[in-house]
């Protein structure tokens, strides 16, 4: 055989071993979808920085578009071109606005920074700072009511006091 020894296959092996992570961990060989369900939301739930409505927004993002494609994602493997497939595939596949997908692309970022802050990632740089949110499917512009129209409403439900209470609040607090 060619290669008759460890030895004589070292060279061969070189270019492929500088290019991993200077220390490979459990922590930086786990999956990015266990990462942040096990390590990233315990930790922002304890630390108690975050809005409740915010974690709940994360979870949800989490659970409806990630979890599922990160499940094959090490944290050693990911990469600014492997989070740039990753919005580009949500965009083909979920048909979100461009701002749900700024939410993802963030949402990743401040996972991603205490991956980085605990060690569990080891790249130059948080590589979904280096992502461009794709354009994301058209939304439709949103009407708002006229002071006129309010009043219409209000007047028109005038025997019901709760329901106008329900429709002034949600007029003119921009519900």
């Amino acid at each position: 055989s060619e290669y008759s020894s460890a030895r004589s296959v070292e060279h061969l092996a070189k270019t492929h071993l500088k290019s991993l992570p200077a220390k490979l961990t459990t922590a930086t060989t786990q999956t990015a979808s266990n990462f942040i369900e096990h390590f990233y939301f315990p930790h922002v739930e304890q630390a108690a920085k975050l809005a409740p409505s915010t974690i709940f927004g994360y979870k949800h993002i989490f659970r409806k578009h990630l979890r599922d494609r990160l499940a094959d994602v090490r944290l050693c493997d990911f990469s600014t071109g492997a989070g740039q497939r990753l919005l580009n595939q949500i965009e083909n596949e979920a048909g979100l606005s461009h701002t749900s997908l700024k939410h993802i692309k963030w949402f990743l970022v401040a996972a991603l920074n205490y991956a980085k802050q605990v060690d569990a990632l080891q790249t130059d740089g948080n590589p979904m700072e280096y992502t461009e949110v794709p354009e994301g499917a058209a939304t439709e512009q949103t009407k708002a009511y006229s002071l006129k129209e309010i009043s219409s409403m209000i007047a028109a439900l005038e025997d019901d006091q709760v329901a106008s209470a329900v429709i002034a609040t949600a007029a003119f607090t921009g519900l």
